[in-house]
């Protein structure tokens, strides 16, 4: 639900939110976002759960911006990481080995700062505060009667500090951090992505 009404909010904000219009609408400004990211996780939580400490994935999202400073993103990624409890089992295709995914999602409101022309773009920050679950599973792929594992990670809230480059209206780049405000298994997420819509509100 959460992620439709954001769909919907940021289709209104890349339809009628044009720079430099007076008054300006509720939604000022959205985009979609995709990148590589590296996450820490809590080494005893690793241990019990059998990973590695770091999670290399790709993370998806949207972010919409309301009257042109208070914000709104929500994505989900998937990743990987070194398996300390793999296993085979003997299937009708011979012995094979199991995988692991690690899913996660996340959800947080904000705010933004004004945009900053610079020489070849155009910045801003933003700060949020959100949570972050996330979940796995160790399986072997395409056997319907093998071994099938949860893998426990717990999520949490988290703060995150935003920079965006935009390089024309519909185009940039952004780094982003993320450090658990309080419990949790995931420390830090570190992310690099591209964003397609209005990442700054119009001037």
């Amino acid at each position: 639900m959460t992620g439709t009404l954001l769909v919907a909010a940021l289709s209104l904000a890349l339809t009628s939110a044009p720079a430099g219009s007076s008054p300006g609408p509720v939604v000022t400004g959205g985009h979609f976002e995709l990148g590589l990211e590296l996450s820490s996780i809590e080494r005893k939580a690793a241990a019990a759960a059998g990973v590695g400490t770091p999670d290399f994935g790709v993370d998806f999202g949207a972010r919409v911006c309301f009257w042109r400073y208070l914000a709104l993103g929500a994505g989900g990624g998937l990743g990987g990481t070194r398996d300390r409890k793999s296993f085979t089992e003997t299937t009708t295709g011979g012995t094979r080995g199991s995988s692991l995914l690690l899913h996660h999602w996340w959800i947080a409101p904000g705010v933004v700062s004004p945009g900053v022309d610079l020489s070849v773009a155009r910045t801003n920050v933003g700060l949020y505060a959100g949570y972050d679950g996330q979940f796995g599973r160790r399986s072997i792929d395409n056997c319907a009667d093998c071994t099938d594992q949860n893998v426990h990670l717990d999520g949490g809230p988290f703060a995150e500090g935003v920079l965006a480059l935009s390089f024309n209206e519909f185009f940039g780049v952004l780094v982003r951090y993320r450090h658990k405000l309080a419990r949790g298994d995931i420390v830090s997420r570190v992310g690099l992505d591209v964003f397609l819509g209005h990442a700054i509100p119009p001037p």
